[in-house]
C-alpha cells in the first residue's frame, strides 16, 4: 500500500513529528473516503507508531477504535490475527496487561483455528505476549515463550527478529539474576546488532546490554552502553518510555560516582566540534573556510549556560551553527551543506533531532530570522544578548559574524553610563512618586500597573550594572540570580511584588544616586531625591555624547606623541603597548567635562603645529624627582612654569594625593596593584602617582589646568571615579 511505503519513507529521516502528522491525515482522509480497508491498515500502523514512541493514550485510543471496526466486519483471518496483536500489543503497553494477555489468546486461537502459515507474525505474537508476562514479572512464563518464538524466527533466517528475540530472553535472564545465561544470549545477538546499528531495534538491544554490565559491576561499560542506547532511542522513538527508564538508571549510576549526569551544552557543543573538525573543514576549500563561522549562540537556555536535565526534554543537542557569508555562492553553500550532512548525528548520549536553529544558514537570514535584527544600526538589546551568549568555536578571516560580536561587546562599555543614567530616571518615573500618588488615591489598578512596569524597569536596571544584555524573559530572573547575590534588585523586585513600596521609598534612591556618583554622573550627594539631580543627569549625557567624539581623537594624537618621544624623558613602559595606553587614557578623561577635554584637546593640536611634544614634556618634568641628573640635562629644553601656575598646580596635585591616599583606605586590595603614591616613594624604576600627576599637569595650558581644578572642585573624589571607569573600560577585552 501506498500509505505504508510513505511511512517508511518518512520514518527513514526519522522525523516522527512528520510521521505523526502523515499518519493522522491519511487515517482522515481514509474516515472521508468511508474507506474501511484503508482504515483498517492505517489503524494497526498508528497503533504500532504510538505505542514505540510512548504516546499510549493516542496508541490505545487507536486499538480501540480498530478493535470495534473488526468486530463488525467480514475479514480475512489473517488481518483480524494481525489486528489482534497489535490491539493487544496497544493493551500490554499501556499496562492493561490482563486485558492484553486475553487477546494474545485470542489471537492464537484465530492462529490454530485457521490453520494460518505467517510463522513471522506468530513469532511476534510471542514475542510480545512475553512482554506482557514479563511486565507482571512473570519471567519464567515469559523465557518459555521466547524461546518458542526463537525456534520459530530461526526458520526464516530473519537475523534482526532473531537478535530482538535473543536480546528480549537476554532481558528476563538478567531480571532472574541469571547472568551466564544473559550473557550467552547477548553474544548470540551482538555481531548482527552492530551490524545494523540503525535498526529500531538496536538502541533498545543496547540498553539490554547496558543493564547486563551494571549488574556485572561494569560500571565504565554499562555508561558506554546506556549511552549509545540512549541516543539511537531518541533517534528512532524520541523521548518515549524506555528513553527515560534508561535515563534514570544512567543517573543511578552518575550519582553513585559522583558524576553530573548533564553536560552544559555549551561544553557538549565545543566537544562535538573538536570531534568532527578536522573531517568537516576538510570536505570543504580554504575558500570557503574563510567564509564560515561555527559556534553555539542565540536561542536557547544552553546558550547562556543555564540548560540543565529539564532543558534536555526538547530541542537539546550538540549540533552546531554554521554561519555562511552572503557572499558565497548557491553552490558554495550547497558544498558546506552537505560536508555538514555527512558529520554525525550521534555525540554522547544524543541523537540531533531536527532543530531550524541549528545547522548551516547564510548570515543575513540567520540574523533576521533568529537573532531578529533587521537593521544592524539599531539593534535591541535582546538580539544583542542573542549575538553576544554563547561561544565561537572556528572563525574564518572573512567572518562577518565575528567583528559584529566584538563591536557589540566592546561598545556596551561605552554605552554604560548613558543606559545606567537614563534608566535610572525612567524608574523615578514609577517609584516612588507616582506608585505612591495612586495608592493615595485608592486608584489601586494603576498601583498595580505602575508596579509591574516598576519591577520590569529595576530588572533591566540590573542587566546594565552588570553590564550585561537583557535575556529572554524565562532566563531574566535565573541568570540574575547566578550574578553577584549582594546586589539588592531582586528583593527590591520581590517587595514591590508584595507592594512592600514604602520599605524601599529611601533604599531605593540611594541606591540609584550612589551608582550615579560612581561614574560621575553625578559629582556630589547633597540632596535626597533623584528629580534634584534631573538638570545634572541631563547635562552629563550631552556632554557624554560629545566626549565619545573627541576622546579618540586626543588619544590618537597622544599616541603619536608617545611613538615620538625618544629624547626628553626617553620611552614610557606603555609606550609598545597601545591597548594599555588607551585604557588608562580613556579612564581619566571620561571623568572630565567637556570644556576640559575640548581645551586640551586645543593644546596638543596647537603643540602640533608647533612640532612640540606634550608627552615629553610630561615626562621631562617627572625625571625633576626621579632621575635629578637626567633633568638637569634636559630642564632647558622644558617651559618655564611661573610660579602662580606652580601653585596652582601644587593645591590640584594635594587634593588629588588626599584623595588617592582616601581609596587607598577605602579599598586597600585594589590599591596594593597601583602606583605608589607619594612622590618619596619614587625610584629610576618606579614613579609615583604624586609625581606623575606632577608632569601631566606641567604639560598643560594655563587655561586647561585652570579648568580641570575648577573641574576638579566639583567632585568628592576623583580619583574614585577614575578608576571606576578603569574597571568599566577593561570589560571591553572579552573572551569569544
Amino acid at each position: 500500500m501506498e500509505f505504508q511505503q510513505r511511512l517508511d519513507e518518512i520514518l527513514q529521516f526519522h522525523d516522527l513529528f512528520r510521521a505523526k502528522d502523515f499518519i493522522e491525515t491519511s487515517l482522515e482522509k481514509a474516515i472521508r473516503d468511508k474507506n474501511d480497508n484503508d482504515i483498517i491498515v492505517i489503524l494497526n500502523e498508528a497503533i504500532g507508531f504510538f505505542r514505540d514512541i510512548s504516546d499510549y493514550d493516542t496508541s490505545l485510543k487507536y486499538a480501540l477504535s480498530l478493535q470495534k471496526l473488526i468486530e463488525k466486519m467480514e475479514l480475512d483471518s489473517e488481518v483480524l490475527f494481525i489486528s489482534y496483536i497489535n490491539i493487544a500489543n496497544a493493551l500490554r503497553a499501556a499496562k492493561k496487561n490482563d486485558n492484553a494477555l486475553s487477546l494474545f489468546t485470542k489471537a492464537e486461537k484465530i492462529y490454530a483455528d485457521n490453520n494460518l502459515s505467517l510463522e513471522t507474525e506468530y513469532a511476534a505474537l510471542l514475542n510480545n505476549k512475553a512482554l506482557a508476562y514479563e511486565s507482571i514479572s512473570n519471567y519464567e512464563a515469559s523465557v518459555k515463550l521466547l524461546l518458542e518464538a526463537l525456534d520459530i524466527i530461526k526458520k526464516s533466517n530473519n537475523k534482526i527478529k532473531i537478535a530482538t528475540t535473543y536480546s528480549n530472553i537476554a532481558e528476563c535472564y538478567i531480571n532472574l539474576k541469571q547472568y551466564d545465561k544473559a550473557k550467552m544470549a547477548l553474544l548470540e545477538c551482538r555481531e548482527i546488532f552492530e551490524e545494523n546499528t540503525n535498526d529500531f531495534h538496536y538502541g533498545f538491544y543496547k540498553g539490554i546490554e547496558a543493564k547486563y554490565y551494571h549488574a556485572c559491576g561494569e560500571t565504565n561499560l554499562a555508561i558506554s552502553s546506556y549511552k549509545t542506547a540512549l541516543a539511537n532511542i531518541s533517534m528512532h522513538a524520541g523521548h518515549c518510555e524506555m528513553y527515560n527508564i534508561l535515563l534514570n538508571e544512567l543517573k543511578l549510576i552518575y550519582d553513585k560516582e559522583g558524576i553530573d549526569l548533564h553536560v552544559k551544552g555549551i561544553k557538549l557543543a565545543k566537544d562535538y566540534y573538536n570531534s568532527i573538525k578536522d573531517d568537516f573543514l576538510a570536505l570543504i576549500s580554504p575558500h570557503l573556510q574563510k567564509r564560515i563561522t561555527i559556534g553555539l549562540f542565540g536561542q536557547g537556555s544552553e546558550c547562556y549556560g543555564m540548560d540543565d536535565i529539564i532543558s534536555e526534554d526538547h530541542d537539546f543537542s550538540p549540533e552546531l551553527i554554521v554561519l555562511v557569508e552572503d557572499s558565497v555562492s548557491d553552490a558554495g553553500l550547497e558544498i558546506i551543506e552537505e560536508a555538514y550532512k555527512r558529520m554525525p548525528k550521534i555525540y554522547d548520549r544524543f541523537y540531533f533531532t531536527p532543530n531550524p536553529r541549528r545547522g548551516v544558514h547564510k548570515f543575513s537570514e540567520y540574523m533576521y530570522k533568529y537573532l531578529f535584527v533587521y537593521d544592524r544600526d539599531n539593534i535591541s538589546e535582546h538580539s544583542k544578548s542573542l549575538i553576544t551568549n554563547g561561544m565561537i568555536f572556528y572563525a574564518g578571516e572573512r567572518s562577518s559574524f565575528v567583528p559584529l560580536r566584538k563591536e557589540i561587546l566592546n561598545s556596551k562599555c561605552y554605552d554604560f553610563p548613558i543606559k545606567l543614567a537614563l534608566k535610572t530616571l525612567e524608574i523615578n518615573q514609577y517609584f516612588p512618586y507616582n506608585i505612591m500618588r495612586a495608592t493615595k488615591r485608592n486608584d489601586y489598578d494603576t498601583a498595580y500597573f505602575l508596579l509591574n512596569h516598576c519591577q520590569d524597569r529595576i530588572l533591566e536596571y540590573a542587566y546594565i550594572i552588570n553590564k550585561t544584555f537583557l535575556p529572554h524573559d524565562k532566563l531574566a530572573i535565573p541568570i540574575l540570580k547566578k550574578m553577584d547575590s549582594k546586589e539588592p534588585y531582586l528583593s527590591w523586585i520581590k517587595a514591590l511584588r508584595n507592594s512592600r513600596v514604602e520599605e524601599l521609598l529611601s533604599e531605593i534612591p540611594e541606591h540609584l544616586l550612589y551608582n550615579l556618583k560612581t561614574y560621575g554622573i553625578i559629582k556630589r550627594l547633597n540632596k535626597e531625591f533623584i528629580e534634584d539631580y534631573h538638570d545634572e543627569i541631563d547635562l552629563f549625557i550631552d556632554e557624554y555624547k560629545k566626549k565619545l567624539v573627541i576622546i579618540p581623537k586626543i588619544i590618537e594624537v597622544e599616541y603619536e606623541m608617545f611613538n615620538s618621544a625618544n629624547n626628553i624623558g626617553g620611552k614610557a613602559d606603555c609606550q609598545t603597548n597601545y591597548s594599555y595606553f588607551k585604557l588608562m587614557r580613556e579612564s581619566q578623561y571620561f571623568t572630565w567635562n567637556y570644556e576640559t577635554l575640548e581645551s586640551y584637546f586645543n593644546d596638543l593640536l596647537q603643540a602640533q603645529e608647533n612640532n612640540i611634544n606634550l608627552v615629553s614634556i610630561k615626562y621631562g618634568f617627572m625625571e625633576r624627582q626621579t632621575d635629578p641628573v637626567s633633568f638637569d640635562t634636559i630642564k632647558d629644553l622644558l617651559p618655564n612654569l611661573s610660579q602662580k601656575r606652580i601653585d596652582l598646580q601644587e593645591e590640584i596635585i594635594k587634593v588629588q594625593v588626599s584623595q588617592m591616599d582616601e581609596f587607598k583606605e577605602k579599598y586597600p586590595d585594589e590599591a596594593q596593584n597601583m602606583r605608589s603614591i607619594h612622590s618619596d616613594e619614587d625610584s629610576l624604576f618606579q614613579t609615583s602617582y604624586e609625581t606623575y600627576l606632577r608632569g601631566e599637569l606641567s604639560s598643560y595650558s594655563e587655561k586647561t589646568l585652570y579648568l580641570y581644578g575648577r573641574m576638579l572642585s566639583k567632585y568628592d573624589n576623583i580619583v574614585e571615579v577614575t578608576i571606576a571607569y578603569t574597571y568599566l573600560l577593561q570589560r571591553k577585552n572579552v573572551l569569544l
